[in-house]
């Protein structure tokens, strides 16, 4: 699980300061998630739905936003990255990892624009919010499946 961590931690730095979660780390990312789990107890099951449904639910999100705003409202390196995690932490990670990059990102968000003075179009990336929801599943994970139960 350390070079998950250790590229989680590379994609929220480049994020933040570049904008952009790079596909020479996410697409291999999602390849070494899945290869993993061939031999973890998550399961290549359960590592390929995490993949699908992770990266699948937030492109439908980001594609109805941009049919309702005609605006991009997430990047396509956010769809990759929740993929990603999606498949090295399994589909019961997803639920719990996007609420928790939602509200996490939801109080940073609003707390930096109105100290920074910042119009609300002000793009804040959400990658390192991702990240952050993934590392604390890693850490808190039996806690929060109590919450979220999977079967």
């Amino acid at each position: 699980m350390m070079p998950f961590a250790y590229a989680l931690v590379v994609i929220t730095v480049i994020d933040i300061r570049h904008q952009i979660i790079p596909d020479v780390i996410t697409i291999p990312g999602m390849a070494a998630g899945l290869l993993i789990n061939l031999f973890d107890n998550i399961g290549i099951l359960r590592s390929s739905l995490g993949l699908l449904i992770g990266g699948g639910s937030l492109f439908l999100i980001s594609w109805l936003y941009f049919l309702m705003t005609g605006k991009e409202g997430m990047g396509g390196g956010d769809i990759k990255l929740i993929a990603m995690i999606g498949a090295w932490l399994g589909i019961g990670a997803i639920l719990p990892v996007v609420l928790i990059a939602s509200f996490s990102g939801t109080v940073v968000g609003i707390t930096y624009l109105s100290l920074m003075k910042k119009e609300k179009d002000f793009p804040i990336p959400f990658g390192p919010f991702l990240s952050f929801g993934a590392i604390l599943y890693m850490l808190f994970e039996r806690a929060i499946s109590y919450i979220f139960p999977m079967p």
